[in-house]
């Protein structure tokens, strides 16, 4: 995961060209499974590119020649952290969770939007749990959903919460701030 390269980024592993990312100010997550070799050194090369005059990136200054969508000095090369994760085949993709909280009659009720992708060619089946933390860590809800994803298929999941009737809302003099945990 490059947090921040640009403003176009090709990445390879051990040779093997893995994909590209056009919008540096935007995280770019690849999956270098194929490529990577378990055990081994493996060698991760990453090309960071930024031309002058770029128009086809929104908020990137390819020269600053006075489009709109300039905006001063851009940061190019890797300017944010990079960072390896090991997952299984069936992950949330990133940025994949979205709360939706509404307030009705001071009850909240949460909806919770998932988005799954099951990287692997067989059909898995995984149990998605989603924990919701009170202001001092206390557990207020868990929405647990059996999810079935067949090979290579991306998912939108949607689990709503039951009535949530206790809760502290977040001011300035009391920063009452809830987590969520997806498992």
């Amino acid at each position: 995961e490059l947090e921040g390269a640009g403003s176009y980024t090709s990445l390879w592993c051990n040779g093997r060209f893995v994909g590209e990312h056009r919008g540096g100010r935007t995280v770019y997550t690849a999956d270098i499974t194929e490529a990577a070799r378990p055990g081994e050194e493996n060698e991760i090369l990453v090309r960071t590119d930024h031309p002058e005059k770029i128009d086809d990136l929104p908020w990137v200054c390819g020269g600053c020649w006075g489009t709109p969508n300039t905006e001063g000095s851009q940061p190019v090369g890797i300017f944010r952290p990079v960072s390896f994760y090991r997952t299984g085949s069936v992950r949330v993709q990133p940025f994949g969770v979205g709360v939706l909280c509404t307030r009705n009659n001071g009850t909240v009720f949460l909806e919770i939007r998932s988005e799954l992708k099951n990287y692997s060619a067989e059909t898995k089946k995984i149990w998605l749990c989603q924990q919701i933390f009170g202001p001092r860590g206390e557990k207020v809800s868990e929405l647990t959903q059996e999810c079935i994803l067949e090979g290579s298929m991306e998912k939108t999941v949607v689990q709503s919460s039951d009535a949530i009737e206790s809760y502290e809302l977040w001011d300035t003099e009391h920063p009452n701030l809830y987590r969520l945990k997806t498992i």
